[in-house]
């Protein structure tokens, strides 16, 4: 999973956070930062491998930015971008471009 901690946007990079799951007692590093992201209402979308290639993936940000702001709720946090079947999908060579391949979840309150 990554997290973009800024504007997704075609003219502006921003930084990104990229998240593992773990199990088991992890100690913070220098390089790794240990924590637990607190549940979270968000408004979410599946694009398949073609629509997740930059900078086509922006309409997906645009679309649930706009269903956010359009039912009258705010954006809580930063988006996320989760890999759905990351070895299976995006490196075999059985991948079809329309292979559902990354969630969109943008966290959102009322």
């Amino acid at each position: 999973m990554a997290i973009y901690h800024g504007a997704v946007r075609e003219d502006r990079h921003a930084p990104v956070e990229v998240c593992l799951p773990v199990t088991g007692a992890i100690q913070s590093t220098i390089e790794i930062a240990v924590k637990e992201l607190p549940a979270a209402t968000v408004a979410y979308t599946t694009t398949s491998l073609r629509q997740s290639i930059y900078p086509g993936v922006l309409a997906a940000y645009d679309a649930i930015s706009e269903r956010i702001t359009t039912s009258g709720h705010t954006v809580a946090d930063d988006p996320r971008e989760i890999y759905l079947n990351f070895n299976a999908s995006i490196f075999s060579p059985m991948a079809s471009l329309d292979d559902p391949c990354v969630e969109i979840e943008w966290p959102y309150r009322s």
